[in-house]
């Protein structure tokens, strides 16, 4: 069995679930460890996210492309096309 190595810290456990899905689908074998510690109630996640990936190292690199797919911002989608001029409404009349 390959060592796995720490590679990316995950702030919550919405990105966990999604990069987890994420790196499942593409077939990288990986651990998601998470910080929370009963005994403590959880302070360590409030300190230090929610926990973090390993991977083997040879999927290092790929890991990493994929942690910045899913933290990219989404584009912005601008529905108000503001190159074109606006149209008169019914029943207006323009001498």
């Amino acid at each position: 069995m390959a060592e796995y190595t720490k590679i990316v810290e995950l702030q919550d456990e919405v990105q966990a679930q999604r990069f987890d899905l994420m790196l499942t689908e593409h077939g990288i074998p990986h651990i998601m460890r998470s910080y929370h510690d009963a005994a403590f109630d959880g302070v360590f996640q409030a300190l230090k996210g929610w926990g973090h990936v390993e991977a083997p190292e040879p999927y290092r690199e790929e890991v990493m492309d994929l942690f910045a797919e899913l933290n990219r911002p989404a584009p912005y989608a601008d529905n108000d096309d503001d190159d074109k001029p606006d149209e008169p409404s019914a029943g207006t009349e323009f001498g």
